[in-house]
């Protein structure tokens, strides 16, 4: 199936089996698209307006009825995944917002829904925001470049990479960077969780590096793309998989 779109696309989000969103490039706007398997073809059935830059990060509440995004203008915003209403602007970075993760409920929590997220900029901060109160609550500094990939390994621990080629463990609880992770050359461009302490990284310097996050120790290194590493994810069967500048995708074993 092939879906085409008015401008580049740079931030994608699965609804459900049948409705996708997608952030658009140069455009400033968030399109969802119906998926019709019989025809083999996708319609943009809405469009959402409210950033006025590039929408690089999208996320999906748990309860399915809330998209938060993350927006070269610096903001986020959330929306009702149904109309595509905007529900709200939550603002306090200063540069583009590179990357969003949803932070799963503390165990002495009684919502079973994510109330709070952290965003990545390239302001060199983290934010951590509580999506009910629609503020922040706290702003991890430490990285010396903009921040460009962030994952949740539980309630109270983050990964973040960033541009100064590192990665960094942080406490959320008290804000602080409790490791650092050095072993890349170039921009740490994306992360991927791979167990409850194993994580893996792509690099613009070509390489994907698998990291034991509890020691900080570097376990493995993957060679093989010829360009940056943009994208990393996990298939079901936990193998590993990449996608890269070079125009190719891999999947490990």
């Amino acid at each position: 199936m092939t879906i085409p779109c008015p401008y580049m696309v740079c931030s994608l989000l699965v609804l459900d089996d049948q409705t996708i969103l997608a952030g658009l490039y140069n455009d400033s706007k968030i399109v969802k698209i119906n998926l019709d398997y019989s025809s083999g073809r996708g319609s943009i059935v809405s469009t959402w307006t409210g950033h006025r830059g590039i929408v690089r990060a999208l996320a999906l509440l748990d309860d399915g009825r809330l998209v938060l995004s993350g927006s070269d203008d610096h903001t986020l915003k959330l929306w009702d995944s149904r109309d595509g209403s905007c529900l709200g602007t939550l603002q306090g970075h200063s540069g583009s917002v590179n990357c969003l993760a949803l932070l799963p409920p503390s165990p002495s929590s009684f919502s079973p829904y994510h109330q709070l997220a952290v965003s990545g900029s390239s302001d060199q901060t983290l934010i951590i925001w509580d999506l009910v109160e629609r503020k922040g609550i706290m702003t991890l500094t430490g990285h010396t470049g903009g921040v460009y990939s962030v994952v949740c390994l539980s309630h109270d621990r983050i990964v973040s990479g960033s541009r100064d080629k590192s990665i960094r463990l942080w406490d959320v609880l008290s804000g602080a960077c409790l490791r650092v992770m050095n072993g890349h050359s170039s921009n740490v461009c994306s992360l991927v969780i791979l167990s409850n302490d194993v994580i893996a990284s792509g690099s613009a310097d070509k390489t994907i590096k698998i990291w034991q996050v509890s020691t900080g120790k570097q376990l493995q290194t993957l060679s093989g793309h010829s360009g940056f590493l943009n994208c990393l994810s996990v298939l079901g069967d936990g193998r590993l998989v990449s996608g890269s500048g070079d125009k190719t995708i891999r999947i490990w074993s």
